[in-house]
Order: structure tokens, then C-alpha cells, then sequence
């Protein structure tokens, strides 16, 4: 089945108003014509049919250089005068045409007895009979010779000159072209000896190790050298070898680069290159290695050496971190001599320390006791101390010493048993049978062997009680609790604590662990919920969002579609709810003013 293709049409107003997409092509059905649009221009370009292109679209015509007549109407004719020849004469056979192009126009040329013209042949001889010498050449017969010396007032032009060689008036210097035939040599002579020679090779000296090139009097400004090597006495110095310039020398050289008096010898890398230095690097006796004000060099990746040792005999090596950086050892470090330790602290991370000196001496130089007081070990973490007391002159503990034998005397309060055949244990023992003095009870002497009885109290007889009565009945003055006066004699109620009434309770509590009463906590709005809380534990309540309590476009972010709307042919099928799909259907082909066409 054919398929019909339909352009947008209209009007020619129509088409002047409306502005085409690039490439949009419409239809002006008043004119019958195309209109091409190029996505700016208003109307597009409409293109002119075959019945627009008619005859009188040329309103003149004009005669130029060697052309006659014309007319600005009707028809027009045009005449072809002398080709634009400038002192037209009758042509012969003795003549041809020449074009000048400053005078815009062609001249006829006489021929010389040496040309001539059959037909459009033009034919040239050489049987010229008259020659003649100019400055500085001599003629013999046909023969031009021009004499060793030539003078004139300004450079001469030869385009090309042919000799066997350039020489001075007493021949003893010259340049030689090819001595013998095809040597393909040139030699240059100086004092009437060849000095050197240049062939399709290069350019050599005539003797060996013989001339130099320049002198201390007069110096080369620049040598370009391209690609190659230099090579002194035989041996190869200098080379440009794979992106790198060697300086070389044979196997029993040494290269030395040298300078004199107070100048410098230095190796400058200006770009972004290293100085790299890929064999053992050697410093002289007596010689040192300073940055340019005389101090340390400084090594981007640190420095690996076998051995550091003073420059200067009995001088200390000083090993210093920058600012508030560590000299660290990553190995082992053995200090072979004394070591001292001058800072404020001295910290040892080590898993195990292990002294194989037998004394450890801390508060070094410390005058007297006085001075070395509180000196001791400190356990970190734990807050345990062993510290030296000067006022009783004795180690002190914070923490409980556990002993599994002690010998000596041991003075102070002991906890726990105490074992031993012989010693002096002074203090409380807590499995003692005895007191070491007897003490006296009531009047009645005690030394823990035996029981003793107290007349008065647990036998009979009289004792003294002065001071407090184990059963007095009243209190000598009474006292006030919760502000009810109590002196012993009778059981008091406090109001408000086991009797009725208010008691002044303000302030809260610091150790309350729940509510008296518990509370309810209640959401309300789009969100609800509830939930009880008393004090005793964190409160976890599920919240319900309400259903379409959410607007679109004020509560919540991101992109959605509000609505689907249809514009000029399009139609939408669409109900604006959640999980909704919309149908879009587009309608036929309409005109540039919105009409439809099927």
C-alpha cells in the first residue's frame, strides 16, 4: 500500500509568520512553491519556479577593452575591434604578436635574420655572423676568454662557472677541483701545502694530528654539531647516544674536570632532571660535602651509610630531628660507650627492658635525701608507685604488697598470715596469740592469752561509768530529727516520712532510678503515636505517617510529575493518583497556523 508524505502548508502570510526548524521544509499553496527554513530566519527561502525566471533579467550590456556597442534594452550587439593592439601596422612576415601585460594590450615584434615564420612555424637559427666582448672579456673569432684578473665597479653574476681550481698570483695558495678526472675531491692549499680536503664524506685534515681549528687569538663563536661522537686522540669523548650526551674515556682514563683558582666546578640540572650519581662516590681526605652557607646536605629519601663518624677528631656527631621531628633507628642500636640521656623524658616502648647492670641508680646527684624525695617507679595506667619518703626515710607502696618471704624486721600493719622461725614481726599480726604488752581492761590487765572478767559488767562488783551507759533510757540533751525534738524516752512519728503530713522534700532526687508516676508521650498530626515513660529505660515508639498527609511539592524533595498536560495535537489520557500511567497520542499533520490537514 503507497505511503502519502505531507509537508506543512499554508498560506504566503502564513509562511512569512512562521519559522521553520533547520532543514523544515513547508508549503506556500498561494504562490505553489517551497519555502526551505533554517531554524532563525522568518518565511524561510522560497525557492522560484521555472515560470519566475523569465527573459529581461539583464537590464544592460557593456563593451570592454577591444569590444564595441552594446545597449541597456532590447538586443544588444557587440563588436570585436583591433584585439587591443596599440601601434597597429600592416603584418608581415617579419613580425609577430606580443602581449604587454602593463599596457593591457599586444604589439607586433620585428624578426631578426636569425627567426623566421612559415605558416605558424616559428624557427630559430644559430648562424648569428656578429659578436662582441664586453668589459673585461676578449674575443677571438667566436672565442669569449676572460683574463685572470677581472675588475669591474660592482660584484659579476655567472650562474655558472667552470674551473679546475681558484690560485693567488704566486700560485702557493689555491683551491683545487678535482686534480685528477672524477675525483670528486675538492683541496684546499695554503703556502703550497695541501692543508685539507673535502669529498662527499666529510671535510679531513691532509695530515695527521698537524692543523688546529681556530686558536686562543681567534675562536669559533658557535659549533653546531648534529648527531655523532667527538673523539680525541683516537679515543671517543663525546656522544649523543639515545636521548643522552656521554662523556667517555678508555679503560686505564680518568675524566677530570678541572678548574683553577677560586671558580667552580658544577654539575647544574636547570630542568626537571636529576643529577644522578650511579657509581660509589669517592670525597678526598681532608675534603668535606657543605650545602653553600657551609652546613648539612640535606637527602630527599634519607641516608644509607655503613658508618657515621665525627669529622673532627674528639668532637661530638649530633643526630637532630627538624622542630618537633624524632631521630628514630628503625633496628637494632648498640651504643658501645656511655649513654646519656640530657631531655626532660625518656620513653621506652619496648615489650620487655632488660638491664644486665646491677644497680639502677635514679636521682643521680641528688645533695641529700631532701633532694631525692618522692623519687621512685611509677606504674602507668594503674597509679601504682614505689616512692621514696625522706621524712621517715623508708620506700612507701600504694598498692598491697604481696611477699612470699621476708627477712629482717618488717614494721606496719600486716594483713594476711605471717610465717617464719625466727624474726621480729612488729605490728598487727591477725593470727597473734598473744600481745607483745599486756593492756588493762576495766582495771583489769589483758594480754589476749585468756579471757578476763569485768566486775560491774559481767560479774559482780562495782565499776566506773563515766560517759555513756550502754542501756541509759534518755539522752542527756535531746536532740531534733525533722524537727521533732527527740531525747530517748519514747518512739517519735516524723510527718510525712511513717506519719501523715508535709515534710520539705524540694530538690530532686540523685539517685531516683524511675518516675513516681509514669508519663504518656502522644504524637498527633499527620504523624502519630504513643508511647509511657517512667524513668527506667529508653522509649521506643512506633510513628504512623496518616495516609495522604504528604503533599507533593511542599514536604517532600526530588522530582515527580504533578500533572501531564496535552498541547497542540496531543492528547493525554492520564488520572492524577499514585502508580498512574499516562497515555499519550499524537494527532495528525497541522498547517504553520495551527490547522489541521487530515
Amino acid at each position: 500500500m503507497p505511503t502519502q508524505v505531507q509537508f506543512r502548508r499554508g498560506t504566503t502570510t502564513q509562511n512569512d509568520n512562521f519559522t521553520g526548524a533547520v532543514g523544515e521544509i513547508s508549503v506556500d499553496t498561494t504562490l505553489d512553491t517551497i519555502r526551505v527554513h533554517d531554524g532563525s530566519t522568518g518565511g524561510g527561502h522560497r525557492l522560484a519556479k521555472y515560470s519566475d525566471i523569465s527573459a529581461g533579467d539583464i537590464t544592460a550590456v557593456v563593451a570592454g577593452t577591444g569590444l564595441s556597442g552594446g545597449a541597456t534594452s532590447g538586443s544588444a550587439t557587440v563588436n570585436l575591434s583591433h584585439l587591443g593592439l596599440e601601434s597597429l601596422s600592416d603584418p608581415n612576415d617579419d613580425q609577430i604578436i606580443f602581449w604587454d601585460d602593463s599596457a593591457g594590450a599586444t604589439a607586433f615584434l620585428d624578426i631578426g635574420g636569425s627567426l623566421s615564420i612559415s605558416g605558424t612555424t616559428l624557427t630559430g637559427t644559430d648562424t648569428n655572423t656578429t659578436y662582441s666582448a664586453g668589459t673585461g672579456v676578449t674575443l677571438t673569432g667566436t672565442t669569449f676568454s676572460i683574463p685572470q684578473v677581472i675588475t669591474t665597479t660592482s660584484n659579476p653574476t655567472f650562474n655558472t662557472v667552470i674551473a679546475t681550481g681558484l690560485t693567488d698570483a704566486d700560485a702557493d695558495t689555491k683551491i683545487q677541483v678535482e686534480e685528477s678526472s672524477d675525483e670528486d675531491k675538492i683541496r684546499f692549499d695554503a703556502a703550497g701545502t695541501e692543508v685539507m680536503n673535502m669529498t662527499s664524506t666529510g671535510l679531513f685534515p691532509s695530515a695527521d694530528d698537524t692543523f688546529a681549528l681556530g686558536s686562543s687569538s681567534y675562536q669559533w663563536s658557535d659549533l653546531y654539531v648534529g648527531p655523532g661522537s667527538l673523539y680525541v686522540n683516537g679515543q671517543k669523548v663525546l656522544e649523543d647516544s639515545s636521548g643522552s650526551i656521554v662523556v667517555s674515556a678508555d679503560a686505564n682514563q680518568n675524566v677530570s674536570v678541572q678548574t683553577s683558582g677560586s671558580g667552580d666546578v658544577q654539575l647544574d640540572a636547570t630542568g626537571t632532571g636529576l643529577i644522578a650519581l650511579k657509581s660509589t662516590v669517592q670525597i678526598e681526605d681532608g675534603n668535606n660535602i657543605t650545602n653553600s652557607a657551609g652546613n648539612g646536605i640535606t637527602f630527599g629519601s634519607g641516608l644509607i651509610s655503613d658508618s657515621l663518624t665525627s669529622k673532627s677528631t674528639n668532637t661530638n656527631l649530633v643526630l637532630a630531628g627538624n622542630g618537633t621531628g624524632n631521630v628514630q633507628v628503625s633496628d637494632n642500636l648498640t651504643v658501645t660507650g656511655d649513654f646519656t640521656v640530657s631531655g626532660t623524658t625518656t620513653t621506652v616502648s619496648s615489650t620487655t627492658l632488660t638491664v644486665a647492670d646491677k644497680n639502677i641508680t635514679v636521682a643521680q646527684g641528688a645533695a641529700d635525701a631532701a633532694a631525692a624525695n618522692t623519687a621512685g617507679l611509677t606504674v602507668d595506667g594503674a597509679s601504682a608507685t614505689l616512692t621514696y619518703t625522706s621524712s621517715d626515710d623508708r620506700w612507701n607502696f600504694n598498692k598491697n604488697l604481696n611477699v612470699t618471704t621476708v627477712y629482717g624486721n618488717l614494721t606496719g600493719n600486716v594483713t594476711g598470715n605471717i610465717s617464719g622461725s625466727s624474726g621480729s614481726t612488729t605490728g598487727n599480726a591477725a593470727t597473734a596469740t598473744a600481745l607483745a604488752n599486756a593492756r588493762t581492761l576495766g582495771g583489769v590487765s589483758f594480754d589476749g592469752t585468756a579471757n578476763i572478767n569485768l566486775p560491774g559488767v559481767n560479774s559482780s562488783g562495782n565499776q566506773d561509768t563515766s560517759g555513756n551507759a550502754g542501756t541509759a533510757t534518755v539522752l542527756a540533751t535531746a536532740r531534733t530529727i525533722g524537727g521533732v525534738s527527740f531525747n530517748g524516752s519514747a518512739d517519735i512519728n516524723l510527718p510525712g516520712v511513717n506519719a501523715e503530713g508535709n515534710q520539705n522534700t524540694t530538690g530532686n532526687a540523685a539517685t531516683a532510678t524511675a518516675l513516681a508516676t509514669a508519663r504518656t508521650l502522644s504524637f498527633t498530626g499527620d504523624v502519630t503515636g504513643t508511647g509511657d515513660f517512667d524513668g527506667s529505660g529508653n522509649l521506643a515508639t512506633a510513628l504512623t505517617i496518616a495516609a495522604n498527609s504528604v503533599a507533593l511539592g511542599t514536604d517532600t524533595t526530588g522530582n515527580y510529575m504533578a500533572q501531564v498536560s496535552g498541547g497542540d495535537g496531543i492528547t493525554i489520557s492520564h488520572t492524577q493518583s499514585e502508580g498512574s500511567t499516562a497515555t499519550i497520542t499524537g494527532t495528525a499533520i497541522y498547517n504553520v497556523s495551527g490547522t489541521k490537514l487530515n
